[in-house]
């Protein structure tokens, strides 16, 4: 078997995926680790380094946010403390391994990576069965919510838990259109069932919205219908957003003054004051940091950092310079998040970002990994309406871990055919 450095890399990306299925304990100093070890490759072997399009996109949407950061007054050594990279900064995490340049020297490996991932998710399936059968047998492994009967698998929280769980149910649910088998239909049906189990309602919502473009681009192959599903989906969540802010801003819901320093827990058991928190503060709050400060936000990590203290010019660009506050209290919305804290031209490498995926992802020759790769960043898209998530590590890590190993398997059909097409 012929073994070389791209195999140990590619081999640690495996690995990373085959430990993905929990966050009780944290792995996500596995891969600060690996880019510290590639900027040591930068200097031993420089002349072995692709940096590809998306490399340089993902630098400069990097430094933009460290940029923003800083400027609102977040120190650099509060700005790289593990904390920060835990809860505010999990952009970073959970897109380390599209920041990783590609080694370009010769390679050829005797190990078959896609045979691999098939192993390692059915490994991670049987796992996630045992887990929902003690669950079932009313002797859970794991976090369980003894009001709600909500099922946490091995997370931290049941949304991170749901997050995971849709997007391995989506790679579930290809590789069984691959196969053809019943052993992987069955892995599928386990894993949505564990989505199910975790009650995610943002996680469910993606899942069932992905099926429904599934339909129309499987059975009835329409563009105009597919196209009319965007525009709901568009209209319709602009509608929501746009009411619950009105409601808000005109009935005094709640108080949205800068110096209210309301924080919300909203992994509290009452689900119905959990949606009304989004819809009535946490969403609201974010829309008037945005119209305060439109053009570069109040500041990268800032939302959560209450009460507020704003200076600059309202209305053009303000800052929020209160002390900083490292936690989750994001605003449920990854769209309104990135709008309040980074502004238009935040929002426009948001809108970069999910188009360099979607670039990658009509560029994977393989139809497996193409169709995962695809539809999942939709899953991402959709479950960012009601949740942070497309910067969330439980959900978009695994994803961006297993988009980095195609990367790896076929970099010149998806860069370098191309650049030579544009020449």
């Amino acid at each position: 078997m012929i073994f070389n450095l791209k195999d140990i890399i590619l081999l640690s990306f495996n690995i990373a995926f085959l430990f993905s299925f929990f966050n009780i304990v944290p792995a996500y100093p596995i891969f600060v680790v690996l880019g510290i070890t590639f900027l040591m490759l930068y200097v031993y072997i420089p002349e072995k380094l692709e940096f590809s399009r998306t490399n340089k996109f993902f630098f400069v949407l990097g430094f933009f946010y460290l940029f923003s950061a800083m400027i609102s007054g977040v120190k650099p050594i509060g700005f790289f403390s593990y904390k920060n990279f835990r809860y505010d900064s999990n952009f970073y995490i959970t897109y380390m391994p599209l920041f990783l340049p590609f080694l370009n020297e010769h390679f050829k490996s005797g190990i078959n990576y896609k045979r691999l991932l098939i192993k390692i998710y059915s490994f991670i399936s049987f796992i996630t069965l045992l887990l929902t059968l003690s669950f079932l047998l009313k002797h859970p492994i794991g976090g369980v919510e003894e009001d709600t009967g909500i099922y946490h698998y091995l997370f931290k929280a049941h949304n991170a838990a749901g997050g995971y769980y849709l997007m391995i149910s989506l790679f579930g649910l290809f590789l069984f259109f691959e196969k053809k088998s019943f052993f992987y239909g069955f892995l599928f049906v386990s894993n949505a069932a564990a989505l199910y189990f975790t009650k995610s309602r943002g996680s469910l919502l993606a899942f069932l919205w992905v099926m429904g473009l599934l339909i129309i681009d499987f059975l009835f192959k329409n563009k105009k219908l597919k196209k009319a599903y965007y525009i709901l989906t568009i209209i319709g969540s602009i509608l929501i957003i746009g009411g619950a802010y009105y409601l808000s801003k005109e009935h005094g819901v709640y108080n949205l003054q800068p110096t209210n320093a309301e924080v919300f827990d909203l992994n509290n058991p009452n689900r119905t004051a959990n949606i009304s928190d989004r819809l009535f503060v946490l969403w609201p709050r974010a829309i008037d940091d945005f119209l305060r400060s439109p053009l570069f936000g109040i500041g990268f990590t800032r939302y959560n950092d209450l009460p507020y203290r704003f200076i600059g010019i309202e209305h053009v660009f303000m800052i929020n310079t209160s002390t900083v506050l490292f936690s989750d209290a994001h605003a449920h919305n990854s769209f309104l998040h990135i709008l309040a804290e980074t502004g238009i031209i935040g929002f426009i490498f948001l809108i970069l970002l999910l188009k360099e995926l979607f670039f990658i992802a009509k560029k994977i020759p393989d139809k497996f990994f193409s169709q995962y790769v695809y539809y999942s960043i939709f899953a991402i898209i959709i479950s960012g309406l009601t949740e942070h998530r497309i910067y969330t590590p439980a959900q978009v890590m695994p994803f961006t871990i297993i988009l980095e190993i195609i990367i790896y398997i076929y970099y010149n059909q998806i860069y370098v055919e191309d650049e030579i097409n544009e020449k």
